[in-house]
């Protein structure tokens, strides 16, 4: 196909002003630097440029600079050379010195030879649809995928090849690459070579992708356009721009824009012409660098040195502003003859005539009445093709040709007039400062009024269809109906309102514009007004048109468009916002003020172009060139400044943000990427967790908070669009403001339960007080008296249970006195006595509170565990012979336990325990019915993709006890394993079989997990971590019994004590600070034949061993005692005679081991409180070991 040529002459070059609305930043407008090499746009709608100093992020009013000074990974001066956004939203940066990076909006990475990055000086980066992305040198093509960079193999370069290469990729994803003197096309894996400068006779000078198809390729005197293989487009390039390497731009309109290096910029429009920038834009430099469309289909251009300008296509002309030859002239009001010609009147400027192109031209009189600096204020077309303009102070005018006429009107004479309107009665209604005249067959008349019926200053007039007449002026709404003038009460605005412009729409609603209040529509009898709450922007609205599908309205702002159907969604309470656009001086007003308080400020000429009075000249638009914004860009947090110290928002901290302690002043940086119409962004903002309330920021970007006070917020932005809609979603951040350490609640709760601690503890002493008081007093008293006692000292024990192993040490130390003393009175009562009984129930309430002790120190795991690699299969056989001799006949129980089981870290009896607990608790959840227990055990490995319900992946020892019984619903399942939970009658349990299971499994690293379904059954599953230690043979443990409450307990006659035969001399040295307990111990040794000496004191016992060390045998200290502990004293007692023997008791619940004992240096340890046989046995075995020099230590299980 032959290429289409277009000549060109300079008689077409015009400027580009007329079409475009050009702005330009530079320093003072807050780019820095102003030298611009390279332009992409980001997916979250930031320009970005490459500069020498770095790299920029621009959103049209604020530039950040990004090198190594604020950015870790940038150079100090990076040298920018290309910048390019990929289509997965990495941002390519390359530097004049080969090196490249990419940014992620979290951090900035460079590409070194390992990944395939030779230090290619990049001439352009270019990516097709499909994402493949090629980095092309001055001679090498390099393509990235997968991370790692490839070489792509050139065409065969001739000898007359001169680089750099360029490639570019068209809307075909066809790669092409050029050079200064050659043209290819890749085809299949090799390159056609398209044209030549040789063939061409010509020097190729740029390249860029088309609009459609193919590519636009510069040569010395022409551009021209191919697609596949030949030239379908050939523009000439004008006298004056020749022969210099070009950038190139073909934008969404079809606009062909080319930027020369010293010769600025050419655009060749569809329809042939060529256009460059006028006069008006002397501030943009002809050093042209690139060229850009962003997604506001607006052109950017970078430039040598001058900054960034932006060429916007301009929607509205400009008439009687810097472009229309009559700068600065105030507009009161647009009509039309039937000529089609335009009139202006203008306030001090005259009555002006548009004709063409031409400048506007000066209607007058021959005595000058109406001249150059008359005031015209309102024009009127009559149906017949009257022309008529209104004077402010002269009357009217009829405008016929070019020499106006005077029209006879007495009643109005030296009036300012306001507004002129026909009635569909061809009747002329003249609004004025004073009133309304109306002028009817050719006679003017004032408009007769009532008594209550006065309006003056009238500025609009409007017909419904009806044919009621209805007006607006100083004093409100009015209406004329059978002849006379009344005025209208109108509720949704006070009595002293004013009025500035009123308008009846197709549907017969009457619009009036309320000064600094809003926009009131007047339906039949409903009122509705619409303000700034519903998205409104302008707030006294004078001017109004519609169309189809929008009502326009000018006001103090500019010109809003509005959709009918939001305004009737919004007017019946169905929607909140209205969908509008916004246009002001960014959309090329010479003025944000439109004109109000005249008639008419708002007009529709003949061809359907929408005409407008401004403060600063005339605007009109064609409606149906508006379209919606194609590009809205969304609101971004950029940063968060709290006092001093500065948070960059990335998407890696938005999550969360820490904000210090202490923090009164903190502010929040906003942004909407917009070059369009960057002034005129405007935001709405809340933070949640201080309320719920949106509020309006305006076109402020920075928000601020003082005081926050600590806790966690949620800050959300949105951005509303030209059409009034919030944009997208809101961008969020979570912000955590940390309070001081005395503001948190930890802090107050620990100072609560300090103060909770000491009034209990003092409550707690003083009953401690109370209660020896009384067990002095039960050794005198009868045996009723004792009862009572214990009764007594059972709800205490029972209260202070509850403390999880707090106060064990206290509870011990009772329980040895109580214990120790009953014990004593068995051996000297008879069985026979009346008493004996009594003191046996005594010495059993002892027994049954020592066991509730151990198993709250056993589920509170206060207890310290010994962990000894054991062989469980044994352990476990044994425990269910047991349990299977106390469970009722019609329970089934089997046992499914393999032969071999893993060794794992545990205690004998302790696991016995946890078996037999289960095991009573199934029975008793079956109850008296026939039913099956079931126990097994085996390994498992529970591995991360296939997890357990709480227990980490590795190899465990599942034992598992499953049971038909009745079940446990949700809520009883959640506190099967709370201390004293039970759901057994009162006095058949404790609630503590769960809890000590519980205990026993966590103590020893396993892990607990339960499923339960009402009437069907309960598992319960323990997992226990394998160990590779192997097990020592051991003895099978004792016997245990499930924590539970026995139906009655009758003690055992006392054990007898161990037959001690004495040998040498000496004494036994027993020290505690606890008399009570002292008292006891050393009567149990007198009884046992032992000469004891007793000491409360630790730091006397210690001076009494000092002073006659061979006086003594054997040393019996409790562990804890104020000044000097058990620890210190034997040590002091070593220190004189190493070795000597020496016992420790404790009542703290078993904390310490009898492996760590022997290793202080102790022969025995004993648990508090301890039998008259245990006693026995660890003297005599301490003084065996004494004599023999051997260490034998054994433990007494609490």
């Amino acid at each position: 196909m032959p290429a289409q040529e277009v000549s060109v002459n300079e008689h077409n070059v015009q400027g580009l002003e007329q079409d475009f609305l050009l702005r330009v930043w530079e320093t003072a407008d807050g780019l820095m630097p102003t030298t611009v090499r390279s332009l992409t746009q980001s997916r979250d709608g930031y320009l970005w440029m490459a500069a020498w100093d770095g790299f920029v992020r621009f959103d049209g009013v604020r530039a950040v600079l990004f090198n190594g000074k604020n950015a870790q990974g940038l150079p100090t001066v990076p040298k920018g050379n290309r910048v390019f956004a990929d289509s997965t939203g990495l941002l390519w940066a390359a530097t004049a010195e080969g090196r490249l990076f990419s940014y992620d909006r979290i951090t900035w990475r460079e590409y070194r030879h390992a990944h395939g990055w030779d230090g290619l000086l990049v001439e352009s980066i270019t990516e097709d649809a499909h994402g493949r992305l090629i980095f092309c040198g001055a001679s090498k093509l390099l393509q990235f995928a997968n991370g790692h960079f490839t070489p792509v193999a050139l065409p065969e370069l001739p000898p007359d090849f001169h680089p750099p290469l360029k490639a570019v990729f068209d809307r075909g994803n066809k790669l092409w690459l050029t050079s200064q003197t050659h043209l290819w096309r890749e085809e299949g894996k090799g390159w056609k070579l398209v044209c030549s400068g040789s063939s061409l006779h010509l020097a190729l000078h740029g390249v860029a992708a088309a609009r459609d198809a193919g590519v636009w390729v510069a040569t010395t005197r022409d551009l021209r356009k191919y697609i596949d293989d030949k030239p379908v487009v050939t523009l000439p390039r004008p006298e004056g721009f020749l022969g210099e390497n070009l950038e190139l731009l073909e934008d969404f309109h079809g606009d062909i824009w080319a930027g020369s290096p010293t010769k600025g910029i050419r655009v060749w429009t569809p329809d042939g012409e060529i256009v460059k920038v006028g006069r008006s834009a002397d501030n943009l430099a002809p050093q042209i660098t690139c060229l850009f469309e962003d997604r506001e289909r607006d052109v950017l251009v970078g430039t040598n040195g001058a900054g960034l300008a932006r060429f916007k296509p301009r929607p509205f002309a400009s008439w009687f502003g810097q472009l229309g030859g009559l700068a600065g002239a105030m507009v009161n009001s647009i009509g039309e003859d039937n000529s089609g010609h335009i009139f202006i009147g203008t306030d001090g400027s005259g009555l002006r005539r548009l004709e063409d192109e031409n400048p506007p031209s000066l209607i007058s009189t021959t005595d000058g009445v109406l001249g150059r600096k008359l005031r015209v204020m309102s024009l009127l077309r009559t149906h017949e093709g009257e022309m008529i303009a209104a004077t402010a102070g002269k009357g009217l005018y009829r405008v016929d040709g070019e020499t106006p006429v005077l029209i006879p009107a007495e009643p109005l004479q030296n009036e300012l007039i306001r507004a002129l309107f026909e009635d569909s009665h061809g009747r002329l209604w003249v609004g004025h400062e004073h009133g309304i005249t109306l002028r009817e067959n050719g006679d003017f008349k004032p408009v007769s009024v009532g008594p209550n019926a006065v309006l003056t200053s009238v500025r609009g007039i409007a017909e419904d269809r009806e044919g009621t007449m209805w007006f607006v002026g100083q004093q409100g709404l009015a209406r004329w109906r059978d002849g006379k003038l009344e005025l209208v009460h109108l509720s949704a605005v006070d009595a002293h309102a004013n009025f500035l412009g009123l308008f009846v729409d197709h549907d017969d609603a009457l619009w009036i514009g309320v000064e600094s209040r809003g926009l009131l529509r007047l339906k039949g009898r409903q009122e509705f007004l619409y303000t700034t709450a519903h998205g409104l922007p302008i707030t006294s609205a004078g001017g109004f048109l519609e169309d189809e599908d929008y009502l326009w309205a000018s006001g103090e702002k500019g010109i809003v468009r509005i959709t009918h159907t939001s305004l009737d969604a919004v007017g019946a309470r169905r929607a909140n916002r209205l969908e509008l656009q916004l246009f002001n001086r960014a959309d090329g007003l010479p003025s944000d003020a439109c004109r109000r308080g005249y008639q008419p400020v708002a007009f529709k000429s003949s061809d359907g172009r929408f005409w407008f009075a401004t403060y600063k000249g005339a605007i009109s638009v064609n409606p149906q060139h508006i379209a919606k914004a194609i590009f809205e860009p969304s609101a971004t947090i950029e940063e968060i400044r709290a006092e001093v110290e500065q948070i960059t928002v990335t998407p890696a901290n938005r999550d969360h943000i820490d904000i210090p302690a202490g923090t009164r002043h903190m502010t929040i940086r906003c942004s909407v990427p917009s070059l369009g119409k960057p002034d005129y962004a405007r935001f709405q903002y809340t933070l949640e967790g201080f309320d719920t309330v949106w509020h309006d920021a305006g076109g402020e970007r920075v928000i601020r908070f003082y005081d926050v006070q600590p806790g966690k917020y949620r800050f959300m932005v949105r951005a509303i669009g030209t059409d009034g809609r919030f944009v997208e979603k809101p961008s969020a951040v979570v912000l955590i403001v940390h309070p001081f350490f005395w503001q948190e609640m930890w802090f107050r709760a620990l100072c609560v339960m300090v103060l909770v601690s000491v009034v209990a503890f003092i409550v707690w002493r003083s009953q401690q007080q109370h209660i020896r008081q009384q067990e002095e007093k039960l050794h005198a008293q009868k045996a009723h008296a004792d009862l009572e006692m214990q009764l007594q000292q059972a709800q205490k024990m029972d209260a202070l249970g509850r403390l999880a192993g707090g106060i064990a040490h206290d509870f011990n130390n009772l329980l040895t006195s109580v214990g120790g003393n009953a014990e004593l009175l068995q051996t000297e009562l008879s069985p026979q006595s009346r008493h004996y009984e009594i003191v046996n129930d005594i010495a059993a309430a002892s027994a049954r509170a020592r066991e509730l002790v151990s198993q709250i120190l056993t589920f509170s795991r206060r207890r310290a565990v010994e962990k000894v690699p054991i062989d469980p299969a044994p352990v476990l056989r044994e425990a269910v012979k047991l349990l299977r001799a106390g469970l009722p006949a019609m329970i089934d129980l089997r046992m499914e336990i393999v032969a071999q089981l893993p060794p794992i870290l545990s205690d004998a009896a302790q696991l016995q325990r946890v078996i037999m607990n289960l095991g009573t608790n199934a029975a008793q959840a079956i109850g008296a019915k026939q039913g099956h227990i079931r126990i097994d055990a085996h390994e498992c490995l529970v591995r991360e993709d296939a997890p357990v319900d709480g227990v980490p992946a590795g190899r465990y020892l599942r034992i598992a006890v499953t049971d038909d019984g009745r079940g446990m619903d949700d809520r009883t399942l959640s506190r099967i394993f709370d201390p004293f939970f039970t759901t057994k009658a009162i006095g058949q349990g404790t609630g503590l079989g769960l809890s000590v299971v519980h205990g026993i499994v966590e103590a020893y690293g396993g892990h607990i997990t339960v499923e339960s379904e009402p009437a069907v059954g309960t598992v319960f599953q323990i997992f226990f971590p394998v160990t590779d230690q192997m097990p020592q043979p051991t003895a099978a443990p004792a016997p245990v019994t499930p924590a539970r409450e026995p139906e009655s307990s009758v003690a055992q006659p006392p054990e007898e004590a161990a037959s001690i035969t004495m040998s040498g001399e000496g004494v036994i040295l027993v020290v505690d600070d606890e008399a009570v307990v002292l008292k006891v111990a050393r009567t149990m040794l007198e009884r046992l034949g032992y000469v004891v000496e007793g000491h409360v004191d630790a730091t006397a016992a210690a001076e009494a061993f000092a002073a006659a060390p061979d006086r003594y045998r054997l040393l019996l200290t409790d562990f804890a005692m104020p000044r000097l502990g058990g620890v210190e004293l034997a040590q002091r007692v070593w220190a004189i005679r190493p070795g000597f023997p020496a016992i420790l008791y404790t009542g703290y619940g078993g904390r310490l081991t009898p492996s760590e004992a022997k290793r202080m240096g102790f022969l025995e340890l004993l648990a508090k409180p301890f039998s008259m046989q245990k006693l026995s046995e660890a003297v005599a075995h301490a003084l065996k070991a004494d004599e023999t020099g051997a260490m034998v230590v054994t433990e007494s299980v609490v």
